[in-house]
Order: structure tokens, then sequence, then C-alpha cells
């Protein structure tokens, strides 16, 4: 819908507001906080059960939601001691360093009397005659974002400092005409976040049955009236009768690069005579050979273990933990660096039925059963090595491969055109917020419960 405009603007001098209404003004965010503080944790971290709560980076989503289902705590002594970082209503939690700078959040009722902010959370405090609403809306939309991420400073992994709020501008209009853009936003804003949700959980859903699907044919098979046994292994539970059960040690051929040998990054050329394949050059189920750097012979040379064929499936055992892709398309010698392993068949498996296989619950059971679950940092070959799965005879791999590359294909598709609508609905809500906060739009006398309408 097309709101109307200001009657009259002036140049803000500030790249990202552009021009404002004429009666506004443009000030650096400290002039219109009266409080600006980080917290704290006592020595030993933050506490799991009960005390006083401790918010951090983790607690706050990109939705402006806290996300309370893995609370931590301070002692409630602590809590009492501190001088900063205690959370009140009305105040603004911003992350103020990590992977996820600039999330935030407004507190409109504490989520319980004694709470506050770790080392990692700035509270912002708005002075009387400013609305925290407001102001929150600021800081959650492109423009306040984009300059948060301006005055990020630090190598490698920085963060916000005390003196953003010196190089931050807002914009500063009468607090009635504040009221008047959140009491606008409101409605708006939670109609989109309530389409956002359903999306969200329909992916969620969706996902789900996927990993359904893929679990129940490489266990169970595409014949429901196959006579089933009990396999004896208790992440697979029951297989149809004449399939068999074994250990990837038993079926497979498992290399990983031992030791860098003294490679180093200078080594690695645009061109050369050996694609150098890391888990960041999976893409899909395949690997894109663009994206690969290369090495010389000599270095191909190093170790005969680890160079790839064709049908070759890799598995990535470092930071993300059963990233998988299978080797085709070689059109020249390639070998992997460290943080993968090459799995290749003895005869007993399609590596594309190996590969749903480790895409199914039963891998995902398997390493929890073994009580590493989320916290796997690293898949030692040992481990991988005694995972048993079930082997059909191979032309029924085949036929359970057609099918799920057919289910899961069609269900992919569906989850992106959901997440390609979900990515819009951000997108329009971050932009109605910036439009009305920097006064683009004119919404005064726009009526409060006026329909939302957008594309």
């Amino acid at each position: 819908m097309k709101y109307p405009r200001y009657p009259a603007y002036k140049d803000s001098g500030v790249e990202w507001i552009g021009e404002i209404p004429e009666h506004w003004q443009v000030l650096k965010l400290k002039r219109v906080l009266s409080t600006l503080e980080a917290g704290m944790r006592e020595s030993g971290g933050a506490l799991q059960d009960g005390g006083a709560l401790s918010i951090g980076g983790e607690h706050i989503g990109w939705d402006g939601k806290l996300i309370l289902s893995n609370p931590k705590y301070i002692s409630e002594i602590f809590y009492d001691n501190l001088n900063s970082g205690k959370v009140s209503k009305d105040d603004i939690l911003l992350v103020k360093d990590g992977a996820t700078i600039g999330k935030c959040t407004l507190i409109k009722e504490k989520p319980q009397e004694k709470c506050s902010v770790n080392e990692h959370v700035f509270i912002l405090r708005a002075i009387r005659n400013y609305s925290p609403e407001f102001l929150y809306f600021f800081l959650s939309c492109h423009v306040g974002q984009e300059q948060l991420k301006v005055n990020i400073q630090g190598a490698a992994q920085g963060g916000l400092n005390l003196s953003f709020a010196y190089k931050t501008s807002i914009t500063k209009l009468p607090l009635n005409e504040q009221f008047l853009i959140s009491k606008f936003l409101q409605p708006r804003l939670s109609i989109i976040s309530n389409v956002i949700f359903k999306q969200e959980k329909l992916i969620e859903l969706l996902q789900e049955k996927r990993q359904a699907i893929i679990t129940h044919a490489v266990t169970k098979g595409l014949d429901p009236n196959v006579p089933m046994k009990d396999s004896g292994v208790e992440w697979i539970g029951e297989i149809p009768e004449h399939w068999t059960t074994k250990k990837i040690k038993h079926t497979s051929y498992v290399k990983g690069r031992i030791g860098w040998k003294g490679l180093t990054s200078d080594e690695y050329k645009d061109e050369g005579y050996a694609f150098l394949v890391t888990g960041q050059d999976f893409a899909g189920e395949k690997i894109n050979w663009l994206s690969c750097y290369c090495i010389d012979k000599n270095r191909y040379d190093d170790d005969p273990y680890i160079q790839l064929r064709n049908g070759d499936l890799l598995i990535t055992k470092d930071g993300t933990i059963g990233k998988l892709a299978i080797v085709e398309d070689l059109k020249k010698p390639a070998c992997l660096n460290s943080g993968i392993f090459l799995v290749r068949s003895i005869n007993s498996y399609t590596s594309r039925f190996l590969y749903w296989v480790l895409r199914s619950k039963i891998f995902v059971s398997f390493y929890d059963l073994l009580g590493m679950g989320s916290t796997i940092q690293h898949l030692y070959q040992y481990v991988f090595e005694n995972f048993s799965f079930p082997i059909p005879p191979i032309e029924e791999q085949r036929q359970i491969t057609i099918y799920l590359e057919s289910q899961i294909t069609k269900i992919d598709a569906l989850v992106i055109r959901l997440q390609k609508m979900t990515n819009i609905l951000n997108e329009y809500r971050s932009s109605l917020i910036s439009l009305a906060v920097t006064g683009k739009i004119d919404v005064r006398n726009v009526h409060i419960n006026e329909s939302l309408e957008y594309q």
C-alpha cells in the first residue's frame, strides 16, 4: 500500500538516513540514552538451575523475541551486588559481540523479577522524552543495523564498544509522533510476524517429514508387506528379513588426511595439477569444483590414500559434522584437505544409498547413543567405522535411491519456496520500519486498524 509523504523534507546529512521531515532532527544515539552498560557473570560461568536470570546473546532472536528455552542464571547474591547490567522494563538489550552482533529486543515485561545481562549484551535505556519502542524499531531496522555494522571494532570476531553510541545517528522527533509511528507499526509487524511464524513452522514440519521418509526407506524398504526381523542394532530397529547389517569398517575403505606434511595455504593455487577439496566446497550433494583450490603434482602424490575417484562419498569430520558430497564429474586429479573422510564401498553398497543412510535419523541416533549428540566437535575414524547400517541387495538400493531422490526433491523445492517467501516478508518488515522511523512515509493520520497490504 502507498502511504503519504510529509509536506516538506531536508537533508539529514547522514547517508544511511537520507532526507527527513523538515521538523525532525538527527542526533547521536548517546544523546537519547540515560544508560548504556553491559553486565557480567560470576566466575565459573552461568548457573544452569535457579537464581537470577542471566540473558546472553543466545537468548535474543533476530525477530526481537526472547528465547528462554535454555535459560542461564547467576546467584541472587551476585545479582544483588551488581553495579550494572540489571534489566528493567522498557530496556533495550543489544548483542554487542560474537557472531550475532546487532540482535536486539525490547523488554516490555521482565521475564522474572531478578534479571540481568551478561558481558556480551548492552542495556540501552532511553531518556524520558524518547520512546523506548521507537528506539528499538530504529535499531532493529536496516538503517540502525547498517550503522552498527560499521562500528564493529577488532579483528576476527569483533564487537561494539561504548563508543558506538557516539557514532550512531538516529532521528529525533516529537514524542507524540514517535508514539503514533509505533502504533502504526505494531499491528502490521504483528501480522507479518504471525505469517513468518506459520511459514517457519511449516518448514520445520516438512524437514521432519523429509527425515522420516529417508529413515523409513533406508531401514524398512519400499515394500510395506515384506517380513521383518530384529536388526540387533539399537539405533536401527527392525529391517526386512532379507537385508543384512554391517559396520562401515567391514564394507568400506575410509581414509582422511593425516597431518599436513608441511602443506601451507601459500601453496594453494587457483590453477594447478590437482583439486584440493574442503568441506566448504560441498554444494548440496556435490562438489563445486570451481571453488576448489589446487595443488601441484608433488603435493598430490604425497598421499595416494586420499586421491579421489568418481563415486567416492565424502563426509566432514570437523566443524560442521556430517556434511556429505559424492564425487562426480572429476575432470582432473583431486585429493582431500583435512577435516574430511573419504568413504569408498568395497562391493557392498552404492555411494548414493550410503549417502541417504547418513542423511537419516539412524546416523544421528548412533552418535546420540554414544553420548556425543549436539556437542560433537570431531567425528573420530574409529567411531565412524563402528557405525552399523542396513544393507539391502544392490538392486533394491538403487530403487530406494530413485524413490528418495524423487520424494526429497519435491519437499526441498517446497521448503525453498517457503524460505523465499519468509525472506521477502522479513525484507518487507525491515523496509516498513525503516520508512517509518526515517520519515519517508507520514503515518500520523493512518488509521491504526487499517489492514496490512503487501506484495
